[in-house]
């Protein structure tokens, strides 16, 4: 049909989509990405390849981010992490990618996030406290590790985004915390 106009030539590689905005996520998101040639993957993998884009989207267009938003993504090396990170870059928002080795830094900062060493056990509000001002307006938590200590950085009237918790899927919250700032 006619929206195949950019094709160069017959076994050309084809991501599809019906939904207008997913079709922008993936296309932002796949040309940032480092997938090689779709055709070295089986079906299976090149089906789940917009996987990330698509869950990291949702996470972004549900708790409003946009220009400006000030937005810390936990987990940012990630797949749905790495994948928040570009596509909330393409957004306008003020992003901060926390990770926890040195060595993921760089790819943070390449994608024009600022970047945060978060090592495992550390404190998230102490590692952010140079960098938090006001708060954040969103905190996505693609690491599903954070939730309960990210609370504490939220912006009043901020929102946080959770995508997975390991194990029984069960984590406190300080309700109170959340209540107080007027946060979602």
């Amino acid at each position: 049909g006619h929206e195949f106009v950019h094709l160069e030539r017959l076994g050309d590689v084809v991501i599809r989509t019906e939904c207008h905005a997913l079709a922008h996520a993936l296309e932002v998101g796949l040309a940032g990405a480092e997938i090689g040639d779709l055709r070295e993957h089986n079906v299976e993998e090149a089906a789940g390849l917009g996987v990330p884009f698509v869950t990291a989207w949702a996470g972004l267009e549900n708790s409003g981010v946009g220009k400006d938003c000030r937005l810390l993504v936990v987990g940012a090396a990630g797949g749905v992490g790495s994948a928040a990170v570009t596509l909330a870059r393409w957004l306008g928002a003020d992003v901060t990618g926390a990770v926890r080795k040195p060595g993921q830094l760089a790819a943070i900062e390449a994608s024009g996030a600022r970047s945060l060493l978060l090592p495992e056990g550390s404190s998230l509000e102490e590692a952010t406290r140079a960098q938090l001002g006001q708060g954040y307006d969103v905190v996505f938590d693609a690491s599903g590790e954070r939730l309960a200590e990210s609370i504490v950085l939220l912006a009043p009237f901020g929102r946080s985004v959770v995508i997975v918790r390991y194990g029984d899927g069960k984590v406190n919250v300080p309700i109170r915390d959340l209540y107080r700032r007027g946060a979602s």
